[in-house]
């Protein structure tokens, strides 16, 4: 029975497998996710703005007022255009299949060293033996 050598790469092989794994998971759930995390934010930095709306007007600084008015116009005319998250929403997933498949190959490519090695070894200890 042929000793098992090389322990530490094969885990570290499977750990890269399982990061690959891992990233492709969250890759997944943040580009489904994308729409209701930009709607979660946006809903909240309004009331943010809509907050500081008030305390301006209530000190009686109306053109601050009026500016932040303006921003929070222009902000819900951007909102509606959800063109910004389609285009994050891809580079999530471009980047996210890139990463994953960088980590599954990384660890294909230490199994396919250490299966090189091995089968080296079978055949150097074959010839070792027809030469004697």
């Amino acid at each position: 029975m042929a000793e098992r050598r090389y322990t530490a790469l094969r885990i570290v092989a499977i750990l890269l497998s399982l990061c690959g794994i891992l990233v492709l998971l969250f890759t997944l759930i943040l580009v489904l996710a994308a729409p209701g995390i930009v709607d979660r934010v946006s809903t909240a930095f309004s009331g943010l703005l809509e907050t500081a709306v008030k305390e301006a007007k209530e000190k009686g600084e109306f053109e601050e007022a009026a500016e932040i008015e303006g921003i929070k116009r222009k902000l819900q005319e951007e909102g509606e255009k959800r063109s910004a998250v389609t285009g994050a929403r891809f580079g999530i997933l471009v980047y996210g299949l890139i990463m994953a498949l960088g980590f599954f190959a990384s660890g294909e490519l230490l199994r396919l060293m250490i299966a090189v090695e091995e089968e080296t070894r079978v055949l150097a200890e074959i010839f070792e033996k027809k030469r004697v």
